[in-house]
């Protein structure tokens, strides 16, 4: 500890915040300066004396460290008792923050998830599809969110997981929001495991969980593998896909190898990785199909080695949930089908790349495709002017005849209020919102 005079204490805490306080005594408010004194030995009530003889007011003495806590006012002489040699120095009390789940997990704050979250942005009730090595779907960070789990490889109700790979991955994309270890980019999904293969992912195991995928409304799917490349594997990510199904795979961890399968298919989203510096992943492989790129090294996430267990992997694998929840808070935010064509993967895909952080070269670049997702960006392009209703950037009558087309054909894009139906508020809130512009 070192000596600090009061004036500059005083300079210090004109802007400090909870360090600050007030003493009231005749009505006269006398600025104090919260500090932690410390004696060369224990505190004596002679100490305890001194303090108050120059106006201050002692808070707490210790015998576990020689010192106290007490409340000095701005400009106090304290020559008279520190020139005894008896006082060590004097610092200003401090405070700091509670730890968080966000601790832990570099690249979820990275991807500015936490101030989504706080803003009522989970991903709640999304149904995201993991395909991966299994799930132990009883991890204390997994099991609030787990819904189906099921091995497509081998056909069997078995979906446990002796890698840890699909439990990492899962944690990453939903893990629970319960204040401790970790924190998923988006908390509420509805978390689906559809194993396709235990050390190994297989081509039949991948077409089976996309079929699963298709005929139970899974939104959006993570695929942290990479597979000999088929006719019938590009097929079922082609034909799910025009289903409204978005999907996203690791880039692969060749380096400068190309891009592997599924990941190089226009039908999927490409995602490579990088460290905390925003600097691409040596292990990170690029090129012509690259379309984003997330946190990938060093990524603290739920296991399946043991009861509720945690560890660091790096791996483009680790990059693609990051990128899985942030299409899944999009969902979730409530995204529209601006272009009609019936489904919204297309405008997700669209908004991810368009807010994007732009690492390496202006622009689109082999090694950083469009950029670092970014979820904060994305939620505040979706919480724009509803009343744009046609997405001009004006408002016009041609918004308010284009609302009330939507609204007589029962199209959901009306629903403003959000709460899942279409009546006279939802008319009434665009009238509002109309009138108050953008």
């Amino acid at each position: 500890m070192k000596l600090v005079p009061l004036t500059a204490a005083a300079a210090v805490l004109s802007v400090c915040g909870l360090a600050c306080t007030t003493v009231v005594a005749d009505e006269t408010v006398t600025p104090m300066a919260d500090v932690l004194i410390e004696f060369a030995s224990n505190p004596t009530p002679a100490d305890v004396a001194a303090v108050e003889a120059v106006g201050g007011v002692v808070h707490q003495v210790w015998t576990v460290v020689p010192g106290m806590h007490a409340s000095l006012p701005f400009g106090a002489d304290v020559s008279l008792y520190t020139a005894s040699q008896r006082v060590v120095g004097i610092e200003l009390n401090s405070y700091g923050q509670w730890a968080t789940e966000y601790d832990n997990v570099w690249g979820v704050e990275r991807i500015n998830c936490e101030t989504t979250h706080t803003a009522g942005q989970r991903g709640t009730g999304v149904a995201v599809g993991v395909m991966d090595s299994g799930l132990r779907h009883t991890h204390e960070d997994i099991f609030d969110n787990f819904v189906y789990g099921y091995d497509f490889d081998a056909m069997s109700a078995d979906f446990s997981d002796p890698f840890s790979h699909g439990t990492h991955v899962s944690g990453t994309v939903a893990g629970v929001a319960n204040g401790e270890n970790i924190i998923g980019v988006a908390p509420e999904a509805d978390l689906y495991m559809l194993k396709v293969g235990t050390f190994a992912p297989s081509a039949s195991g991948a077409i089976g969980a996309l079929q699963y995928a298709m005929d139970n409304g899974i939104q959006v799917t993570n695929s942290s593998f990479t597979v000999g490349d088929s006719s019938l594997v590009q097929q079922a990510y082609d034909n799910t896909w025009d289903a409204g199904i978005i999907h996203f795979a690791a880039s692969g961890n060749g380096g400068s190898a190309p891009i592997g399968v599924p990941a190089r298919y226009d039908s999927v989203v490409a995602v490579g990785a990088t460290d905390s510096s925003d600097r691409r992943a040596g292990f990170s492989q690029g090129g012509s199909a690259l379309e984003l790129v997330a946190p990938g090294v060093r990524v603290y996430s739920s296991t399946s080695n043991r009861d509720n267990s945690y560890d660091y992997y790096d791996g483009t694998s680790m990059a693609t949930p990051h990128a899985v929840g942030v299409a899944t808070l999009i969902i979730g935010a409530g995204i529209q089908d601006m272009n009609g064509n019936g489904r919204i993967n297309d405008e997700v895909r669209q908004l991810m790349i368009d807010t994007a952080i732009d690492l390496g070269s202006a622009g689109w670049d082999s090694s950083f495709g469009h950029g670092l997702v970014n979820a904060e960006a994305a939620l505040e392009v979706m919480s724009g002017c509803v009343a744009d209703f046609d997405g001009d950037g004006e408002l016009t009558l041609f918004d308010f005849l284009a609302f009330q087309s939507a609204f007589d054909l029962g199209d959901m894009q009306a629903d403003v209020t959000g709460d899942g139906e279409l009546n006279i508020f939802d008319f009434l809130e665009f009238q509002n919102l109309f009138v108050a512009g953008c």
